[in-house]
């Protein structure tokens, strides 16, 4: 599932990133990689940006963004 339909509070792993180019070059070099660990800090309504934290620090992704990252949910103890 894209990161985009996770919501608030929900941890994930991200799988894959589909993200090409030079987009998908940056989103790389800041960690976002298969078997990277997160967790949705903040969704802004109506499409907005989406907070994440990853590796220690937060990250925020446009909506269009977190759409070419495929991510598996997490429950809190795995």
């Amino acid at each position: 599932m894209p990161l985009s339909e996770l919501k608030e509070k929900e941890n994930f792993i991200i799988k894959k990133n589909k993200l090409k180019g030079e987009l998908g070059k940056r989103i790389a070099e800041m960690g976002l990689n298969a078997f990277t660990k997160g967790k949705i800090v903040r969704k802004i309504p109506l499409g907005g940006p989406i907070q994440i934290k990853v590796l220690g620090y937060d990250l925020t992704l446009r909506n269009e963004e977190a759409e070419g990252i495929d991510v598996e949910r997490l429950t809190i103890n795995e």
